[in-house]
């Protein structure tokens, strides 16, 4: 062996929990932040939660995952994520089940949040203004505030699908699959007929090599017939081998016009200090999302079960069988429903808030920009960062 190969690097293999994981030191968290420590949530107005946000930001670090997730020296931010809709005036709430499998405290447990750990892939940095009042990046600040908001948007994409009822996976119709067929081979107009054998006048001239069936080149450039033997053919068969999948449309997620709303804490942190335990190293910021009114939803984690939308009422019924953070948010239902009303559904020109739209939040994913200070947060903020 050379001694330049001796001294190649031996090429990193990412191991399951490498990631990093961001949160705050514990000593920069209030200790009234969420007020009972055995397991409560306080809800916030939008501005307050930026507020606190802001000034626990000078604590906000990030360990390997493998680590963080062993020592109580960093409080783990967590965006839980209720998702609503107004029906008829009714307010309803996203729920699932987190099935056999998934973390132990958490097994079996209804949820009404979605959402996960900050990664490093979701940082975004502060901002200042130029002499031109345009907003500049602050160069390796990251914002605990927008960063556990991006990091919802991510988590969105990746463990649940909203859609309308004209994006729910169906069976392709026998023209959709001759046109798809007919696009493959380079044909704008195709047909189709039955024959009692598929004999060899057509097996030479078809572009398929497949037993009963064959596609066939017409007289006319850009057209062809598909020739199936009856009883035994099928286009559906032919589009499986062709395209080697089965002949449905894909779950076509919807375009949310929706606002993400910040409105408060949870946390569940034991007083008397239980090594491992998810309140000693975590802390969830409550943010509500909005979704139109024809909108559903599928969990995409094999882990999870869909379960549906709750109204308020079925939710307190159901509220012995929840995972403890939907627990606690449970307890403060009337407070979400007036939030989600007023800040969610209607949005008052006179109230100043922090309502970051989901547009927006993909876009600071990809740009890795920050959205100018005004058009998120009202005057009543502005003051967080002098």
């Amino acid at each position: 062996m050379s001694q330049q190969q001796a001294q190649m690097p031996k090429p990193y293999v990412r191991t399951k929990r490498d990631e990093m994981t961001f949160g705050y030191l514990p000593e920069f968290v209030p200790n009234d932040l969420v007020g009972n420590l055995k397991g409560d949530a306080r809800l916030y107005t939008s501005n307050e939660v930026y507020d606190l946000m802001m000034r626990m930001d000078e604590g906000f670090v990030g360990m390997r995952r493998s680590v963080i997730d062993r020592t109580e020296a960093v409080r783990q931010l967590i965006l839980y994520m209720p998702a609503t809709k107004l029906v008829d005036d009714v307010l309803y709430f996203a729920v699932y089940q987190r099935a056999a499998g998934a973390e132990a405290k958490l097994k079996d447990g209804f949820s009404i949040g979605f959402g996960g750990h900050v990664e490093q892939i979701d940082l975004v940095s502060h901002y200042t203004t130029d002499e031109q009042g345009r907003p500049v990046q602050v160069d390796e600040v990251p914002s605990s505030f927008y960063s556990t908001m991006n990091s919802g948007m991510r988590e969105l994409s990746e463990e649940v699908a909203f859609f309308t009822p004209e994006g729910v996976e169906r069976d392709l119709t026998v023209e959709e699959m001759m046109n798809y067929i007919g696009s493959r081979f380079g044909m704008r107009q195709i047909g189709y007929e039955f024959v009692a054998e598929v004999g060899e006048e057509f097996i030479t001239r078809s572009l398929v090599n497949i037993p009963d069936h064959a596609v066939i080149m017409n007289g006319e450039p850009g057209q062809g017939t598909i020739i199936l033997k009856e009883g035994v053919g099928s286009v559906a068969h032919l589009f499986r081998e062709v395209f080697q999948a089965e002949p449905r449309t894909s779950l076509k997620r919807a375009d949310l016009s929706s606002n993400l709303v910040p409105c408060g804490f949870i946390s569940d942190r034991d007083v008397e200090g239980k090594p491992g335990h998810v309140g000693n190293t975590h802390i969830a910021v409550v943010a509500l999302l909005r979704v139109d009114s024809d909108i559903d939803f599928r969990v995409m984690e094999e882990k999870y079960s869909t379960i549906g939308w709750k109204t308020k009422e079925e939710l307190k019924e159901m509220h012995a069988r929840c995972e403890p953070w939907t627990q606690y948010l449970i307890e403060h239902l009337d407070g979400l429903e007036e939030i989600a009303r007023t800040q969610c559904f209607t949005t008052p020109p006179e109230q100043a808030q922090v309502a970051v739209d989901e547009e927006q939040l993909a876009e600071l994913a990809n740009k890795g920009a920050v959205v100018p200070q005004e058009e998120l947060v009202g005057d009543e903020t502005d003051s967080a960062l002098q």
